[in-house]
């Protein structure tokens, strides 16, 4: 067996812990309430799951999904996913490798990418792989960080992805305490997302969650930003 070693430098030293339940509730109701519009038959659904982490949301999607795989190249998110499988007897495939070398026949009718881009270094090279595993007629549906927002949530430093990447890896060590920013150092802006997906035969929206009370709007974070943020949205 071929066991992909790579490991994320944010998840270094990191108590794990999956993201709060009702985080995964709502990005599943979400996705869900979307498909249910756009696919004639969402009740025999295939997901993708890109950057699949523990895989909660994996294993959450199980539940309304004939078949889900989750894949993600970080090896210790990897045998996490596969204690929280045991754990739930869920159907859930986990496959620990990137995306741009997952190898199947299978095609599917949702891939997810929940906050992913900001860790591809080769974004276009990843995509491409993405459309190829999507289904005529499925979907993709992304959530990610924007480059120039204020609170970097990884590292939880502020204006941490505004810099030069040799300012930011200084930025934190200094305190984030951890060896370099690069694994998390390539999220976009509003115009980065439209230009990159302008590279390919798609049509794409930028959408607020239907719920603006909705709990994953930051995934649920705390910080000055988000709070001014979801009052805004009140």
């Amino acid at each position: 067996m071929n066991v992909n070693t790579f490991k994320q430098e944010y998840f270094k030293n990191r108590k794990w812990k999956c993201a709060p339940k009702k985080i995964v509730n709502s990005v599943v109701s979400e996705v869900m309430s979307v498909a249910c519009e756009i696919l004639p038959s969402h009740k025999s659904l295939t997901v993708l799951d890109i950057g699949c982490g523990q895989g909660e949301y994996s294993i959450e999607f199980s539940k309304y999904a004939r078949k889900v795989v989750g894949v993600g190249p970080d090896f210790d998110s990897y045998k996490e996913a596969v204690k929280f499988r045991r754990k739930t007897k869920s159907k859930v495939t986990f496959i620990n490798c990137p995306v741009e070398k997952y190898k199947t026949k299978s095609s599917f009718d949702i891939v997810l990418s929940l906050t992913t881009v900001e860790h591809m270094s080769h974004v276009e090279k990843s995509f491409k792989r993405i459309f190829e595993l999507l289904k005529p007629g499925g979907f993709i549906y992304l959530t990610a960080p924007n480059k120039w927002w204020p609170y970097e949530y990884h590292y939880r430093l502020y204006f941490l992805s505004w810099l030069p990447l040799k300012l930011a890896n200084f930025y934190v060590k200094t305190y984030g305490h951890r060896s370099s920013y690069e694994d998390s150092a390539y999220s976009k802006s509003y115009f980065g997302m439209k230009s990159l997906f302008d590279k390919f035969d798609c049509t794409y929206e930028f959408v607020l969650p239907r719920d603006l009370n909705s709990s994953y709007i930051g995934c649920g974070e705390q910080s000055f930003f988000y709070i001014q943020l979801s009052r805004s949205l009140d």
